[in-house]
């Protein structure tokens, strides 16, 4: 099963180093990696993109921080992976992260979105055999970190509110009645670096409504899930 990892940056350099070489620590090996480069201005970036030398890591450069929403439907139309993984360049995972996901996806034909437990009490505690629950979609949101069978990713419209994408796709993973699936063996860590400093993109026009979309009045997305901020932080 092939499967590519996007992974955005806009500064925060070294956030994105440690993400990219935990990337290249997992235990499956058939995946690849595309950085997008959000027109970044920190110092060292350029030289830090050099240090990573690997086949399986290509770097994109945007002339400007495109809202995330044209990101991710750039990334869908590009590649034809089957499995398209979208990760925060602000976390840490586990060596068994990519494994856990394409196991799940090959065992539940059914599932459309797999997301892993982030910055729970247990968030270090790796584990050997893949556990995870089913989860309606409706009852769930993940925010960015998640990875999604390619064949049911729906082109999210172009004003959406950039950071509502994740709530576009959620919902319509509901609507053609996929599983989501929520793993506990290969936890994930989210240092809330990146989506707070740099929401703010250039080119948003008009913002749709979740009514516009489609978006039924009743459906419970949580809004309010939290991140916090390790006291210890645990190298996988």
């Amino acid at each position: 099963m092939e499967i590519r990892v996007l992974v955005v940056n806009l500064n925060n350099k070294e956030y994105t180093f440690n993400c990219i070489n935990n990337l290249l620590s997992q235990t499956y090996k058939n995946f690849k990696i595309t950085v997008v480069d959000q027109n970044s201005s920190e110092i060292g970036t350029k030289e830090m993109y050099e240090k990573i030398i690997d086949d399986r890591v290509e770097f994109v450069y945007n002339q400007e921080n495109k809202p995330l929403n044209h990101v991710w439907n750039w990334f869908y139309k590009t590649y034809n992976d089957e499995i398209l993984c979208f990760l925060n360049n602000d976390v840490i995972i586990t060596d068994n992260f990519i494994s856990d996901t394409v196991e799940l996806f090959i065992k539940e034909s059914k599932v459309g979105i797999v997301v892993h437990s982030t910055n729970h009490d247990n968030y270090t505690e790796k584990k050997p055999i893949l556990e995870y629950t089913i989860v309606e979609p409706n009852l769930y949101r993940q925010g960015w970190d998640f990875s999604i069978r390619r064949n049911i990713f729906q082109l999210i419209p172009e004003k959406l509110k950039t950071y509502c994408g994740d709530d576009f796709l959620f919902y319509k993973l509901y609507e053609q009645k996929y599983d989501l699936a929520y793993v506990t063996s290969s936890p994930m860590i989210h240092f809330e670096g990146q989506s707070k400093q740099f929401m703010k993109t250039s080119g948003i026009e008009d913002i749709y409504s979740y009514q516009s979309l489609g978006f039924p009045h009743n459906l419970n997305i949580n809004e309010n899930f939290s991140k916090i901020k390790p006291s210890k932080i645990f190298l996988p």
